[in-house]
């Protein structure tokens, strides 16, 4: 784990390994749906422990409205 004093300002940026070391691990596999369309979308989320913090949020967003969209589109169905 880093001291405070090593760490300078805006450029300082935990990578997902140094979090998982200290304890919080990133959930195992993620379970199938059965619908290969969601399987696909939340097969996605496995990829965010390997990007920059900064670009999770808009990876998340990007999932959510993927898989709301898709969610939605099988209502439309009935």
């Amino acid at each position: 784990m880093r001291d405070d004093d090593e760490v300078s300002g805006s450029d300082a940026e935990i990578h997902p390994s140094e979090v998982q070391a200290e304890g919080a691990a990133w959930p195992g596999e993620i379970r199938k749906t059965g619908d290969g369309s969601v399987d696909a979308i939340l097969d996605q989320l496995q990829g965010l422990p390997d990007l920059p913090t900064a670009s999770q949020t808009e990876a998340y967003t990007e999932i959510h409205d993927s898989l709301r969209s898709e969610l939605n589109a099988d209502g439309d169905s009935d």
